[in-house]
């Protein structure tokens, strides 16, 4: 199994622009960083063909969102993991014994929605 990456660091930007007095947008992106991922002995040989294996993981995410002075209701465009990142995040030795290969499971696709938000 993967062990716990030596180095994590996640950094954001935060910035709001008022459109008029009554209505403002608000953008957010941050950034998710670990760094390189060892592997135990049993796992290595199992994860030697899977593309990014041991490299760096980075994530990008954004907001775009526009509301109104009280913020009673708001409108949000979203996006997690713009740049499509792709990691081979887990192996499971155990099936390669049963089935002849093992169980790799991909860390998150990328992600895009659309939020309206109505506060009462």
């Amino acid at each position: 199994m993967l062990t716990t990456p030596k180095h994590q660091v996640i950094s954001s930007l935060d910035y709001s622009y008022p459109l008029n007095s009554f209505r403002s947008l608000a953008f957010h992106i941050d950034n998710n960083f670990s760094s390189q991922r060892q592997f135990s002995a049993a796992d290595a040989d199992f994860y030697f063909n899977y593309p990014n294996r041991d490299s760096a993981h980075h994530y990008t995410n954004l907001r775009m969102s526009w509301h109104d002075r009280e913020k009673h209701w708001q409108i949000a465009l979203w996006g997690e993991n713009i740049f499509n990142n792709t990691y081979s995040s887990h192996v499971i030795p155990v099936s390669a014994v049963a089935l002849g290969t093992p169980y790799v499971r991909p860390d998150k696709p990328s992600l895009w929605g659309v939020e309206i938000i109505v506060n009462f």
